[in-house]
């Protein structure tokens, strides 16, 4: 595609980066292929030249290319609407532009610009700029060879009123679905234009950029600093380049889209068969063989040599200052199924996204559990499956008392607790909403909501293996249609209804229950007044764990991350049988 242009001269030396020849890329092409043959819920083939930019856009990770070819399909299956008649906008007649060029830098990158053609705010609708952004990345995850996106955000024309129609939800669907389900890869943002009010819209991102992007956004006061990291031949006529004019560009683009309007439409079909999908429960189809290590045929001398992996590598980086357990080592590598690599994003998300959020650590080393109005409850016993049960329900149903944000900070105070102490492999929600109504709802903030659920997933490395629905309100629904804004398609589909206790018994035994489900574990009143004193005994503990956060200070360069372009790394000896 001429508008996505990628030279062979361009391809080869983006592949040599990586070390990878045509042999390794067909052998990494066959990889892919063959376990998805395996997936039954992933019906409609997928081309050579997708799984290639698919494997670039993921640094020739195989494992991740698999995880992101699940949400390709999966993620798009639940956010249909961001499809619906993508096949149809056309750039040009779009308020905001979202407009790839066709040259990469020098530093084989894609510029993207996106800026208002049409002021009037009236025709501002993130909803349709999104979708053909979507269009855009159907057609950039199969031809578009690049090693990632900067992103040129023109504000000229924005005002306070075009800020006000933005919706952060739908900001927070959009970047989850390019980043998660078509691997898009940001470099860099620069602002050119800005508004006075810029704070306000930093604010909005950094409510869905992970810390990693957010840090990557640069103010340009003018062209002048702009050409300093896009040089002049790289930029549209109209920011006093030579590549093109943005007029010229978005005609072309028309033409394109019009083109591979049946394409598109047939993406938009390309989608998770639901009804083909194996079972959830076979995730953990080897309980019940023994101890939790050799579930996943681990040894003590292969966990002691993981761990040390993981400080090796922890001492390397200067930002990350305070020093951590073994027994936290061990539990953040049962969470991750001892992936040493999955390990060290969390270590980084562990440090850097508490910081990030402090208003939800603030003090949580004084919360009282049995004073919230809900509780965050774990049961002491962990299942057959070596599932542990958290009991979620209203303990004080006056209105007045109910606030998320309390809530959550004792989740998280119980979240760094069961980072250093829980050995299961994983939690099962009862969500019991007993004394729940509509007034409780409508104080529910899904921002709040979505900030806990990303940190406790990213920082914390919850697996929740279940929710279980029990004492529900006529509303469920609406329940139900704010957590998917949040809950990833794959947790999501953990909800379960049950209809009454023998229905729940048929999930989780009575003895494991607590009395006030017919089991025979404690109380939850019991059970709170012990988790009053072990909140009471770790205060220090905790005011310390808020405290171990990433120093901004000390924290190398980006550019320093793509380490695989020089000798660094952290390695171990490859054993084979």
């Amino acid at each position: 595609m001429d508008l996505l242009r990628v030279t062979s001269d361009e391809r080869t030396q983006i592949l040599k980066l990586y070390n990878v020849d045509n042999t390794r890329l067909k052998q990494d092409i066959e990889m892919i292929t063959t376990w998805k043959s395996k997936q039954p819920h992933l019906q409609v083939d997928v081309s050579d030249e997708f799984l290639e930019k698919l494997l670039l856009k993921n640094k020739f990770s195989v494992e991740r290319c698999k995880e992101k070819l699940e949400n390709y399909y999966t993620l798009r299956g639940t956010n249909k609407d961001l499809l619906e008649g993508y096949e149809k906008i056309l750039p040009s007649q779009e308020a905001l532009t979202f407009l790839p060029l066709p040259q990469l830098t020098q530093n084989y990158e894609r510029i993207i610009v996106m800026k208002l053609i049409n002021t009037d705010p009236k025709i501002y609708d993130l909803v349709r700029v999104f979708k053909f952004a979507v269009s855009l990345n159907e057609m950039m995850l199969r031809h578009d060879g690049s090693l990632g996106i900067r992103v040129l955000i023109d504000y000229t024309g924005f005002t306070v009123k075009h800020l006000a129609t933005w919706n952060p939800v739908i900001l927070m669907r959009y970047y989850s679905l390019a980043e998660k389900a078509y691997s898009l890869r940001i470099m860099e943002l620069e602002f050119i234009n800005y508004p006075s009010f810029v704070n306000k819209i930093f604010s909005i991102f950094r409510m869905f950029l992970r810390p990693k992007i957010y840090e990557r956004i640069k103010l340009h006061e003018n062209l002048e600093s702009l050409y300093k990291v896009i040089p002049k031949k790289y930029l549209p006529e109209d920011y006093g380049g030579t590549n093109g004019k943005i007029s010229d560009l978005l005609e072309k683009w028309d033409k394109e889209v019009k083109t591979q309007e049946n394409f598109l439409l047939e993406c938009a079909n390309t989608v998770a068969n639901e009804e083909l999908r194996p079972p959830e429960s076979q995730e953990n189809d080897l309980f019940g063989t023994g101890e939790i290590l050799k579930l996943y045929n681990i040894d003590n001398a292969r966990l002691k040599e993981d761990i040390e992996v993981l400080k090796i590598w922890k001492s390397k980086q200067p930002h990350l200052e305070k020093n951590l357990s073994d027994n936290f080592f061990e539990k953040l590598l049962l969470k991750n199924k001892f992936s040493i690599e999955r390990c060290k994003e969390k270590l980084e998300n562990y440090y850097t996204l508490r910081g990030k959020n402090k208003d939800l650590l603030e003090d949580y080393e004084k919360i009282v559990p049995s004073q919230k109005a809900v509780t965050f409850l774990p049961i002491p016993e962990l299942t057959r499956n070596y599932e542990r049960i958290v009991v979620m329900k209203i303990i004080n149903p006056d209105l007045k008392t109910y606030d998320l944000v309390p809530a959550f900070k004792l989740a998280l105070a119980v979240n760094e607790m069961m980072l250093r102490h829980d050995g299961s492999l994983g939690i099962r929600l009862i969500l019991d909403y007993t004394g729940f109504t509509l007034k409780h709802l409508s104080t529910w903030n899904p921002i709040i909501l979505m900030r806990y659920y990303n940190l406790a997933e990213k920082a914390y490395s919850l697996r929740i293996l279940g929710l279980e629905c029990i004492n529900c309100p006529s509303f469920i629904n609406k329940v139900f249609s704010i957590f998917k804004m949040f809950l990833r398609p794959k947790i999501y589909e953990r909800i379960k209804l049950h209809e009454n206790l023998e229905s729940l018994y048929g999930v989780i035994p009575k003895e494991q229950l607590p009395k006030d489900y017919g089991g025979t574990n404690s109380s939850i009143s019991n059970l709170l007044e012990k988790w009053d004193e072990e909140v009471e005994k770790q205060q220090s503990f905790l005011l310390e764990c808020a405290n171990t956060i990433a120093n901004e200070d000390l924290r190398p360069p980006e550019s320093q991350e793509n380490d695989l372009f020089g000798t660094g790394g952290t390695f171990k000896t490859l054993s084979l049988d």
